[in-house]
């Protein structure tokens, strides 16, 4: 498989910054993670990667974040605090997260997603395994949804550009909160 090939999600997982930084170091395609794992090359803008629907929206990063918000549950006790690094595994997810964290409440993990060259460069990563997504929050890249609602989304940082649903429980603006999230995407009448 020829370079120009590499995904172009500057996903990390190599260990370079960017698809353009593998390359330039002359790795072979083979060693992207990304195209072991299954990516199609050339996407449907409108449909997500991994699993070809469709989706209502785009999540988007709320202004001057690097991702949209996670909320997590870890499966593990850990002591954690507001700035630490984690690394973990969405239940339901393949593909290990690096995150910030930037809230704890109730037990409730608050990360921006990062990727783990900046994590290492950040400090110590702490690994918390599996974990439940619980929720996002981000800005609404399409038609606004109504509280209530069940959304299919695509959070624009996704890796593997796989659709996710959930229950729209807050707009504000183009702010919104999803929760009940689910990976596997089922058809939603409207």
């Amino acid at each position: 498989m020829k370079a120009s090939k590499l995904p172009g999600a500057d996903c990390q997982q190599c260990g370079y910054k960017t698809c353009e930084d593998f390359r330039k170091a002359g790795e072979p395609v083979s060693e992207c993670y990304l195209l072991r794992t299954g990516w199609r090359v050339k996407p449907d803008p409108k449909k997500g990667l991994i699993d070809g629907l469709g989706y209502d929206f785009k999540l988007d990063p709320l202004e001057g974040e690097t991702s949209c918000r996670e909320f997590l549950l870890s499966l593990i006790p850990a002591k954690l605090k507001v700035g630490d690094c984690i690394s973990y595994r969405p239940l339901g997810c393949p593909i290990p997260h690096f995150a910030k964290v930037v809230g704890l409440t109730d037990g409730m993990i608050e990360v921006l997603i990062i990727g783990p060259v900046k994590a290492r460069d950040l400090g110590p990563v702490k690994r918390l395994g599996i974990c439940i997504v619980l929720g996002f929050m981000g800005l609404v890249n399409g038609d606004l949804p109504k509280t209530g609602q069940t959304v299919t989304f695509l959070p624009s940082k996704c890796m593997m550009g796989k659709c996710h649903q959930g229950v729209i429980v807050s707009v504000e603006g183009k702010k919104a909160r999803i929760e009940l999230i689910d990976l596997k995407v089922h058809e939603v009448k409207k």
